[in-house]
């Protein structure tokens, strides 16, 4: 078999690929586009979002500097301001999804009492978003129960948001890790956002985990300056003696560019 039918079978094996330049006029930006079918209207529209209402275009690669272009002329061309456009962009970055390093909220929850009335409970110790501003935090955990729970009970977990960047909290909420008593249900309810709970069974000892949720998605898109978490249940029975046993922790949430 000769070097080109080899090279030639090879390429059947090959996706088919869309291979582009985009180009945007405006910021002075090109992104190169190689994708299949199947994804090429995915990062077109990355590209339009990115660029939206500015000049752009899509051009051959064939324009891309060849490898072994002469830098020394493009240096020239630049110093005179005649380099042609392709030469003078630079490549354009994509924008990603980050994750801080994670971090356990300071709550005791070992032997926390039940309350009927889901209106007393812990507090954690407050997260400042003033200085990391980070666009959402990812928080979940584990709760575990004590001995003989009640069936069909749960456990509950608040956000209490600073109102303002003293910070200030809602109602007798302190941003400290303490134990804290809504003054009425109402005020709860008005005050505190919810975010996750679990339905617990009769069975002593049992570790229930909340899945990460996300806090701007329950403060309305936005992450308040300052936030504590208020955990309240009402199996009957104190939640576990053991500190190991519970745990909530954050993952705060940004973007990069690569």
């Amino acid at each position: 078999m000769t070097p080109v039918i080899d090279r030639v079978l090879r390429q059947l094996d090959e996706p088919p690929l869309i291979h582009l330049m985009a180009v945007c006029h405006d910021c002075r930006r090109r992104h190169e586009i190689r994708e299949s079918p199947a994804t090429w209207l995915a990062r077109l529209s990355e590209w339009e979002v990115k660029h939206r209402g500015h000049r752009t275009e899509f051009v051959s690669p064939q324009r891309i500097v060849p490898r072994r272009f002469p830098r020394v002329l493009e240096r020239i061309w630049e110093r005179f301001n005649r380099a042609p456009w392709w030469l003078e962009y630079k490549p354009n970055a994509n924008i990603k999804i980050a994750y801080a390093a994670s971090a356990a909220y300071t709550i005791t929850l070992a032997s926390l009492a039940s309350s009927a009335t889901l209106t007393a409970g812990q507090e954690s110790t407050g997260i400042s978003n003033a200085s990391n501003l980070y666009l959402d935090y990812m928080i979940g955990g584990k709760a575990t129960t004590g001995t003989t729970p009640t069936t069909a009970k749960s456990i509950q977990i608040w956000i209490a948001g600073a109102v303002n960047d003293t910070p200030l909290y809602p109602d007798v909420m302190d941003g400290t890790d303490s134990a804290e008593t809504v003054t009425t249900a109402d005020i709860r309810n008005g005050g505190l956002i919810f975010l996750a709970d679990t339905a617990v069974d009769a069975t002593s000892n049992q570790t229930y985990w909340f899945r990460p949720s996300s806090l701007a998605a329950v403060c309305g898109g936005i992450v308040p300056v300052a936030h504590s978490l208020w955990v309240t249940h009402d199996t009957v029975a104190a939640l576990h003696a053991t500190a190991g046993n519970h745990s909530l922790s954050q993952t705060g949430i940004y973007v990069t560019s690569v």
